[in-house]
């Protein structure tokens, strides 16, 4: 018996709808019909613009210099920057218990790995601690800038998870040190620790 249904698990290719043509197939389909528009599926031109925009916005300084370099170094250096940003904010801008710090320390480097979760949670954990702090915004753009990151090339996106992983576990330690002492305690126990 021949069956009528679609087989599924088949591809078609993706058509680029547009309103225009939306608002034909309605005619056509008859009044009461609602047909959707496609997903909304991030682009990464839009990731890169994102992230040329947000980075003199979290930075005081170092964006004037960045921009003086050129090609791919100043993409990599931008986005660099901007995870150390990411890095910064959870330890200066996110209190919480040293347990909390070092759980969204956690999602971060494992965000420098191949999985988009880790980036997505610590994101949204973000946004509703974020009220207007830019570099908390930052965090809850963080999948913005770990898909530019991605589209490194290898040996780029390598040295900068390396920096950005030393950096962000220093930061973690100090951190959460600080949140299990009274306010106003030293963090630091000996002077070796600065070296």
């Amino acid at each position: 018996m021949k069956s009528d249904l679609m087989v599924i698990g088949t591809t078609r290719p993706r058509l680029n709808v547009t309103e225009p043509m939306m608002a034909r197939s309605r005619a056509r389909c008859g009044r009461g019909v609602r047909l959707r528009a496609p997903m909304n599926v991030p682009r990464l031109s839009d990731d890169r613009a994102w992230c040329a925009a947000e980075l003199p916005r979290v930075s005081r300084t170092f964006a004037l210099n960045i921009l003086l370099l050129a090609g791919t170094f100043r993409e990599a250096v931008s986005i660099g920057y901007l995870l150390c940003r990411a890095a910064d904010a959870l330890e200066d801008s996110w209190p919480g218990s040293a347990e909390e710090i070092r759980a969204r320390f956690r999602l971060l480097l494992d965000s420098l790995g191949e999985d988009d979760a880790p980036a997505e949670s610590l994101a949204a954990q973000a946004r509703g601690a974020a009220s207007g702090e830019s570099d908390l915004e930052l965090v809850a753009d963080l999948p913005r800038v770990r898909r530019v990151w991605r589209d490194l090339p290898t040996g780029d996106r390598e040295i900068l998870a390396e920096c950005v992983r030393t950096m962000a576990a220093g930061m973690c330690h100090y951190a959460a040190r600080a949140a299990e002492r009274p306010p106003g305690a030293p963090y630091l126990d000996t002077e070796a620790e600065l070296h």
